[in-house]
């Protein structure tokens, strides 16, 4: 039987749960999208297109970031109809959820995957940069040497921290961290909490 346990969470609230977590992201993660779209669509507009190692990479970058921003902008949607025993919990999001535990889970892992693939492509550039400019490698020995490095790094790097949380249940729906489903127990903090069992999250 589950507890009441209401007002012990509401310590741990804040604003996530109000209207306004569920529309700034789907602006600024639509914005990100359109205008990482835009990127892909100037360099293959362009007369050198994916020709160039700077330009498999910026391209490369942008499809990561346009995966994370999709999954941002759609916020509570995919996020399950109901809990279980969210009442009991007290727990509430913003926004119309019409999704289950499986659409959560693939909202959080192309998150996850975009997010941490888009930073690393943001390192693997300043690389590149020191490549050509500093080092002063020609472009053919990049394109040879190095960049399959750079592809494989970020990629590996995204699907390493994007995969494990499917098999913990560690993409949910949180009251105080995203506006969409991403890594987190559930109940939030149940780890932190002796009398409360975690539902998700915690294997």
């Amino acid at each position: 039987m589950v507890q009441d346990l209401t007002g012990q969470f509401e310590t741990i609230r804040d604003p996530w749960e109000t209207n306004y977590a569920a529309l700034v992201p789907r602006f600024s993660g639509g914005s990100s999208a359109i205008c990482s779209l835009l990127i892909i669509y100037v360099i293959l507009r362009s007369h050198k297109k994916l020709s160039t190692t700077y330009h498999r990479i910026m391209a490369s970058m942008s499809v990561t970031d346009f995966l994370a921003s999709v999954a941002m902008t759609l916020t509570s949607l995919p996020m399950p109809k109901e809990m279980p025993h969210e009442k009991e919990y007290g727990f509430s999001w913003a926004g119309t959820r019409l999704g289950t535990t499986q659409t959560c889970n693939v909202q959080g892992f192309f998150f996850q995957f975009g997010f941490t693939a888009t930073i690393t492509y943001n390192t693997i550039l300043c690389v590149y940069y020191v490549c050509s400019l500093v080092i002063q490698m020609s472009e053919k020995r990049i394109h040879r040497f190095v960049e399959p490095v750079f592809h494989a790094v970020a990629i590996l790097f995204g699907l390493v921290s994007a995969i494990p949380p499917l098999f913990l249940e560690l993409y949910n729906p949180s009251d105080s961290t995203y506006a969409w489903c991403g890594i987190t127990t559930y109940p939030h903090q149940c780890t932190t909490w002796d009398d409360v069992d975690c539902v998700r999250g915690n294997g």
